[in-house]
């Protein structure tokens, strides 16, 4: 993976805090994944964070020497970005094929970057919350970071906001208070991700007791001479394409992806939660 590439670094001159737009879409997905040294079959988690959006919000949102983790680290981009910029580190998959790519794109960074926090990845389920606790990570963890996954057989906002709830149920434990939990959620799109998701994301962490802080979005398609252009790639494009054509309906080429933040509360902020809550709106406030 070795050392960030210039035209990374370049992206982050200035302080990277809270942002309400972030132009994280500049190159396209799978040349991204080669330039930053990614194992070939990574670009098969169509789910994951994209590594530039996961290396603004790590910088973003995680102190210097914190501890990341990703629920549902599929293949594992979000560990590797915490790795590379000297974070530590923790991915939970319930798919054996996912624990191997992601133990394999934590080696390479490991390797070509010469970074030795801790980092492991676990199989899903109680035994990877009492491997962490263990380890003495309950209430350490600074960062959770980690998207909705909406492929089969997760593609119904049923099965993804059951999913989601639960965890963020097997999250919260492990958070310090006063630490972010952000979830990227994908545009809906002609492959047949449901709309609605932002709304359900928002609603499931409501749920456990998360407070909604802010909503980002990150830019997946690049910047042009002020126009977004999205990198659809070509199965997307076709079906795209045959949808206008013979069924008259519209072209949905995703250029961007939502980030619903939220604080773990403190025992202050759930107080004045209680004594004042917040009014039920069909989207969150965009960040100043």
């Amino acid at each position: 993976m070795g050392t960030r590439h210039n035209r990374h670094a370049s992206q982050h001159k200035t302080p990277c805090g809270p942002q309400s737009v972030w132009a994280t879409g500049q190159h396209e997905p799978a040349t991204d994944l080669i330039d930053r040294g990614y194992h070939i079959d990574t670009a098969a988690d169509t789910d994951r964070v994209p590594p530039a959006v996961a290396e603004r919000a790590i910088e973003a949102y995680c102190p210097p020497r914190g501890i990341v983790l990703d629920p549902d680290c599929g293949a594992g981009t979000v560990l590797a970005e915490a790795l590379r910029d000297g974070r530590s580190a923790i991915g939970v998959t319930e798919h054996r094929r996912w624990r191997t790519l992601a133990t394999a794109n934590i080696n390479a960074v490991r390797y070509a970057a010469g970074v030795g926090g801790m980092a492991f990845v676990a199989a899903a389920g109680d035994h990877a919350l009492r491997a962490s606790r263990a380890a003495g990570l309950t209430g350490q963890i600074d960062l959770a970071l980690t998207s909705v996954r909406t492929h089969p057989p997760d593609n119904t906002l049923t099965t993804a906001g059951a999913k989601l709830r639960a965890l963020l149920e097997n999250t919260r434990p492990l958070m310090r208070p006063g630490a972010r939990i952000a979830i990227v959620v994908p545009a809906a799109r002609t492959d047949g991700t449901p709309a609605g998701l932002l709304r359900l994301t928002l609603d499931a962490g409501a749920s456990v007791g998360l407070l909604p802080t802010e909503r980002c979005v990150a830019l997946t398609g690049r910047l042009d001479h002020g126009e977004i252009i999205s990198h659809a790639q070509a199965p997307l494009a076709t079906a795209a394409i045959a949808q206008r054509k013979y069924h008259r309906r519209p072209l949905i080429w995703p250029a961007h992806v939502d980030i619903a933040m939220f604080t773990v509360p403190t025992t202050a902020a759930v107080a004045n939660t209680q004594r004042f809550p917040m009014q039920s709106t069909d989207e969150p406030r965009w960040a100043a």
